[in-house]
């Protein structure tokens, strides 16, 4: 009987805190042409760098992350011959942010 207790609790348990987590939305797009980026990269972040989940961007530009709790999160989205975006998050209430459409710049480097 206790087992079957403690397994309940378990599962009721690891139910909620898969419910709790909420969902960043947005879209990533070049700032001068205004077209969408895809396969970039989104990475959400703890304060201290240290990494919570990462994806690609669809061929629309859009990208949805998972956060496991409520905090403090950066931001980082990363696209070869763009400069790096970096935003601060902060996801309070368990509840879903749509970020909004993000514009990247081009990182122009001359070569000699």
């Amino acid at each position: 009987m206790r087992k079957l207790l403690m397994l309940i609790a378990m599962t009721l348990t690891m139910s909620l805190s898969a419910w709790a987590q909420s969902k960043l939305t947005g879209k990533i797009i070049e700032d001068d042409s205004k077209e969408p980026l895809a396969a970039t990269t989104v990475r959400l972040l703890h304060t201290d760098s240290t990494m919570v989940q990462g994806r690609l961007t669809e061929t629309d530009g859009t990208f949805t992350l998972q956060v496991p709790k409520d905090g403090k999160y950066i931001l980082k989205v990363t696209s070869v011959g763009f400069k790096t975006l970096t935003k601060n998050i902060i996801v309070a209430g368990g509840k879903d942010q749509n970020l909004g459409t993000m514009a990247m710049k081009v990182d122009a480097i001359m070569l000699n």
